[in-house]
């Protein structure tokens, strides 16, 4: 780069409504929606490296976007991928399959695929890969503090683990900018 310092953008967000879902978060009918809303503000942030997990939903569509904007992204699992691709990608509705398998061979192949071992299971795995992200973002940056956590969310209340909130929480610690997208509701 030009002497300036890299701009980072640390994500998470809503996964696609499972069908069973009571209360939506995130409808699979908005994903175009998302996707406009996330490309603007990578627009507006102009990051030089987008870094986030790869789920269904807010992770994949900004993984996407960062791909056809060129930006350099890094993907954090919190397990091997194969796992990953079964509880956090096939488990919903929509064809994430193949985005999937070709973000996580792209990043593999470039050395910006970090699977996580031996973190635990469940809300601690998924803990410590929302920490991974804040500390790739932060080595990323290069010391700068040009790091934005973007947070793609709703306003309806989740229950349980809630890495989107968390990822806020560890950024905020961080003293990361922040910037929230709100996922629309109703009809």
């Amino acid at each position: 780069m030009s002497g300036h310092a890299e701009a980072v953008v640390a994500l998470a967000g809503r996964r696609i409504d499972a069908k069973d879902d009571a209360e939506p978060h995130f409808p699979l009918e908005l994903v175009g929606q998302v996707e406009r809303e996330i490309a603007r503000a990578f627009s507006q942030l102009a990051p030089n490296y987008l870094v986030c997990s790869a789920a269904c939903g807010v992770d994949l569509i900004a993984l996407k976007v960062a791909r056809q904007s060129g930006i350099l992204f890094h993907i954090v699992l919190p397990f091997d991928r194969a796992k990953f691709k079964k509880t956090s990608v096939e488990d919903r509705p929509g064809n994430w399959s193949g985005l999937y398998e070709d973000l996580i061979s792209e990043a593999s192949k470039s050395g910006r695929l970090i699977e996580l071992v031996g973190v635990g299971e469940g809300d601690a795995a998924y803990s410590a890969a929302t920490a991974q992200i804040i500390e790739t973002a932060r080595l990323l940056a290069g010391g700068s503090s040009n790091v934005t956590a973007v947070a793609v969310t709703d306003t309806n209340p989740r229950t349980g683990h809630d890495a989107t909130a968390e990822l806020l929480a560890l950024a905020a610690r961080a003293g990361f900018a922040e910037r929230t997208i709100e996922i629309p509701q109703g009809p």
